[in-house]
């Protein structure tokens, strides 16, 4: 049975066109490679070191040349492809033209105005050097036919080519470096010959297959030509920078000699970017087709990605380390004049090794059209490496090898994470890693908490506008004070940013919170702890109210900081003036607390039977206030206290800085206080001496999104909350205008009443 369906997936899977064509477009494309890595192997065996050192400078010379002379206006017809009508790609295809025969003039008109500049500094006779500029042109329309047969997914028509192109080219080479003795010219003269050759053959079926034509390129669309792809010139150039330039600099420093042996490492290194270069030929195809037609099932398409980016860094990773045991042991056997270059192996393969994982992602970006982005990365990063290369090169060949490993990890890091917005790895545990080893380091921890320092300040800067305002909103506009709010992280600790807590501590004492210190933003009646209050590098201590929840915090080994009541610390939000005045007009004040819900998790209680209580005590009042949470606000509730003809306000938002500032004015503007669950509004309630009283309903509680948070509670837990609901509804069954001495002392120790501190005391707590 296991072998029949093994047969049956096999079979399934040799009948998929995708699979079919990508195995093909890989196998020719990793062939065309291979081919030419073995030239270069035999080439070394009848070219010394340093004409081998001449040969690598010319190809670096064509590298930068094939780069800029269609300022890679190439690419966005790539990226047209799938989403553009054919007139539109004509039009594209004739823009690429266009751009690189003007800017191949240009080159030539400047080559032979500075030609003895240009030698200087290429280190390659200026009549080489516009040999290698008419190859690159010429290979400008085989690479065009080449890349519309991709496109078409024509793997046969497509191998034909390549290898054609790569046979000849090298049949010719071999006669003319072997048999006519010409040394690394008979190779550029080989790929002249065949370039032009081909060149014809291209613009003939070009021609013939309808993108070559008369129609000629809107200005617009050489506009956006231009605009998709000159941001991709400094990034293609960064790569010559990095691979390329640095033989420049070993042989001004070290001499040509060494330039051939580098050069021949990085040949090696070649080998793994053959493997990742022929599978990204097929994979940027498959993924720009994917993303293309998406349609909705955007979670299913990236899930696929996601697996074979995994699939394919594994791939990588065991071939790197294959090509690298592989050829340090067989160098000295069968090259052993190139012995000198097996030190720069380790190095260059393990940077090859990071290329062919940032070809797994960058491709997204491409997609996405963010090459300023990938420009911005893979530039800077370059002048780094080049500066690097310079500071460091003229000691040893070794340092720039390890350079070129550094800056490839770099640029494949940064764009892994640029990325991921749009490829949506989770990154959790990952940043949790970097972050605690940060953390375990002295330095680093100081860098850390300084620049999470200044980016709140920025976030401060930049939201206390809209704060400021915001406490100007009066406290019946609960339709504008519950509207959603973007996160500010104005504190390192995640729950100091709720409630305004962060703000009112640090206005109590006048000096900025430890990053290192967090809170309960609420209290808990349990002994959960929230998971990301248990002992870590970046946390020392959390902030609570009283015994209870300090001696459940140190038995999780957490240090606690109490201090009572929270609200005791917000200074009002009504002045003394505007507070009398409302006042006066309100009377007196019967101020409901309706059981909240939160994100994920809703509550539901009969209201009306909630209604009908506060109907009945009504009367003793002028004014009933109902004081709801915004996400309660949100689902529309606030109707059924509105029809009753009640007042609604709200604190606010769970991210707005003035919620405990708001909320302390209105409970000061109650009378009496009901609720129907318990809640920390009962703690804050008694400590500004209002009377409470809790009607006792059943609440269900609905949870609507999976959170991590709420299902880490245990049943042991919930069922500890119910007995305290139970107990803290019997302590406050009797409806009074009085506070009795038992529920005073209860919720007195239960929110630590008696660690009320002075400024100076917190601030020695918060240090």
């Amino acid at each position: 049975m296991q072998i029949k369906n093994t047969t049956e997936s096999m079979t399934k899977l040799l009948n998929n066109k995708q699979f079919r064509h990508g195995s093909l477009f890989a196998f020719f494309s990793f062939l065309n490679s291979g081919i030419s890595f073995l030239l270069l192997l035999v080439f070394a065996q009848y070219i010394a070191p340093a004409e081998y050192g001449y040969l690598s400078l010319f190809a670096t010379i064509t590298t930068i040349f094939s780069i800029l002379i269609p300022l890679t206006t190439n690419a966005y017809f790539t990226r047209s492809y799938f989403t553009a009508p054919k007139e539109t790609l004509q039009r594209i295809m004739s823009s690429v033209l266009l751009v690189s025969s003007a800017v191949s003039l240009l080159f030539f008109v400047l080559i032979l105005c500075f030609s003895s500049v240009s030698f200087e500094f290429i280190g390659v006779a200026p009549e080489y050097q516009l040999l290698g500029l008419v190859i690159c042109f010429f290979q400008i329309f085989i690479t065009l036919r080449l890349e519309t047969w991709r496109l078409e997914e024509k793997p046969v028509r497509y191998g034909i080519l390549t290898v054609g192109i790569v046979l000849l080219s090298g049949v010719l080479a071999l006669f003319f470096v072997i048999q006519l003795n010409m040394s690394w010219l008979g190779r550029v003269y080989s790929q002249l010959l065949i370039a032009g050759l081909f060149f014809v053959v291209s613009v003939l079926l070009l021609i013939k297959d309808g993108y070559i034509t008369r129609i000629k390129p809107t200005g617009k669309i050489i506009k956006d030509a231009l605009s998709y792809g000159l941001p991709l010139v400094p990034h293609l150039i960064s790569f010559w920078i990095r691979q390329s330039l640095d033989r420049n600099i070993i042989n001004a420093f070290l001499g040509v000699t060494q330039v051939g042996y580098f050069g021949f490492a990085y040949n090696v290194n070649n080998i793994i970017l053959m493997i990742g270069t022929a599978f990204n030929a097929t994979n940027s195809v498959y993924l720009f087709k994917s993303l293309s037609n998406i349609d909705g099932n955007e979670s299913e398409v990236k899930h696929r990605l996601r697996k074979q980016i995994k699939m394919m860094s594994v791939f990588f990773l065991v071939v790197s380390f294959i090509i690298w045991v592989g050829c340090y042991s067989l160098i000295p056997v069968f090259f052993s004049q190139y012995s000198p270059s097996i030190k720069y192996l380790f190095p260059l393969v393990a940077a090859g090794f990071f290329q062919c994982l940032y070809l797994l992602f960058v491709n997204f970006l491409f997609f996405y059209k963010k090459t300023k982005k990938i420009m911005s990365i893979t530039v800077s990063v370059s002048i780094f490496h080049l500066l690097l290369s310079f500071a460091f090169t003229r000691f040893g060949a070794m340092y720039t090898a390890y350079i070129a490993l550094f800056t490839n990890f770099l640029i494949f890091f940064l764009i892994f994470i640029y990325s991921n917005k749009y490829v949506k790895f989770n990154l959790k545990r990952l940043k949790q890693l970097i972050r605690n080893l940060m953390l375990k380091n002295a330095l680093l921890s100081q860098i850390y908490f300084r620049r999470v320092e200044i980016k709140n300040k920025a976030n401060q800067k930049k939201y206390a506008l809209f704060y400021n305002n915001q406490r100007n909103v009066d406290i019946f506009q609960y339709t504008e004070l519950s509207t959603p709010q973007e996160f500010v992280r104005f504190h390192y600790q995640l729950d100091c940013n709720f409630y305004g807590f962060f703000q009112v501590l640090q206005d109590y004492a006048q000096m900025p919170i430890n990053p290192k210190i967090s809170c309960e933003h609420g209290f808990c009646y349990s002994s959960f702890v929230a998971l990301r209050h248990l002992p870590a590098p970046d946390l020392n201590k959390v902030i609570t109210f009283g015994d209870y929840r300090g001696d459940l915090l140190k038995e999780k080994g957490i240090d606690s900081i109490k201090i009572g009541p929270y609200i005791h610390y917000a200074k009002p939000l009504l002045e003394d003036v505007a507070f009398i005045e409302l006042k006066k007009k309100l009377g007196r004040v019967l101020l409901v607390f309706p059981c909240h819900s939160i994100v994920g998790a809703i509550r539901n209680y009969d209201i009306s039977l909630f209604v009908n209580y506060i109907e009945s005590i009504k009367s003793e009042f002028d004014t009933v206030l109902v004081c709801m949470y915004w996400k309660d606000i949100n689902l529309g509730r606030d109707k059924f206290y509105t029809d009753k003809g009640y007042k609604i306000v709200t604190a606010g938002h769970v991210y707005n800085t003035n919620f405990l500032p708001r909320l302390k004015s209105i409970i000061e503007l109650a009378d009496m206080t009901i609720s129907n669950d318990i809640g920390t509004h009962i703690g804050y309630c008694l400590y500004l001496n209002k009377p409470h009283y809790i009607f006792p309903q059943i609440i269900e509680f609905d949870i609507t999104v999976s959170k991590e948070e709420i299902n880490s509670i245990t049943q042991e837990q919930w069922q500890e909350t119910a007995d305290f609901r139970s107990k803290i509804t019997k302590l406050f069954e009797n409806y009074s205008l009085e506070i009795t001495r038992e529920q005073k002392n209860f919720i007195g120790h239960l929110f630590g009443f008696e660690y009320i501190r002075d400024p100076s005391t917190v601030r020695e707590l918060i240090r």
